[in-house]
């Protein structure tokens, strides 16, 4: 079944949700930030693939498959105070950011992006996330962040089977959409390459300032471009 918007709307509530909970009954007052799921580097790689859709989705597998490892690695580790803190935090950044890739490809497929270079990275890339996030055993301390992360990571894999094919017969039946794609991102075309997506600012900052803690423990400094 397809994601629509408002379970997209009710999944990210959620995830902010679960995150305040566990601000107030683990923080105090004074030490309240606002961290980011992103490294300041990772917006910036974000941006510089703004205007190629499927390097776009290159640089979300590259960060989904870096929380995945990091997640694997921990559960590997003989067990250490504040793993399951860990842990958590982890899942909410996978979620926040499997989130933003799943508004990538709802806007993608009715736009018609050239996206079939990544669909089958990305569809294969959704199993051994799958994987990953289930290596840790059970644990009240991330249970539900972690069935939000998986929740996701199964609308990218319905999504992402869905515009495999219907990309397939698009281009097939309109071979010149091909050729506007290229144009499009034709770096010397500046008249048809425009920044994806449109309100591209707005999703960044968006996602830059989701309250999730870093699960080093450090805060991560606000974009000043943003």
């Amino acid at each position: 079944m397809r994601r629509t918007p408002g379970q997209a709307t009710v999944r990210r509530s959620l995830s902010c949700l679960l995150c305040l909970v566990a601000l107030l009954t683990a923080i105090p007052l004074h030490a309240y930030q606002k961290d980011s799921a992103l490294s300041d580097g990772e917006v910036e790689q974000l941006r510089e693939a703004a205007y190629v859709p499927n390097d776009r989705i290159a640089v979300f597998i590259k960060f989904l498959d870096a929380r995945s490892k990091t997640i694997q690695d921990l559960v590997a580790k003989p067990r250490r105070p504040g793993r399951e803190d860990d842990l958590h935090d982890l899942f909410e950044q996978f979620n926040s950011i499997a989130d933003e890739l799943n508004d990538n490809l709802d806007d993608f497929g009715p736009r018609h992006r050239d996206i079939r270079k990544q669909l089958p990275k990305l569809l294969e890339a959704t199993d051994r996330w799958s994987t990953a996030l289930r290596s840790a055993s059970d644990n009240e301390a991330y249970n539900l962040a972690r069935k939000l992360a998986l929740e996701s990571i199964r609308d990218i894999r319905q999504e992402s089977t869905r515009l495999i094919e219907d990309q397939r017969t698009y281009f097939a039946a309109h071979p010149e959409a091909v050729k506007s794609e290229k144009d499009r991102e034709n770096p010397g075309s500046q008249n048809l390459r425009t920044p994806y997506p449109a309100n591209y600012a707005h999703a960044i900052s968006a996602l830059t300032s989701a309250a999730n803690v870093n699960w080093t423990g450090s805060a991560l400094p606000p974009d000043p471009h943003l």
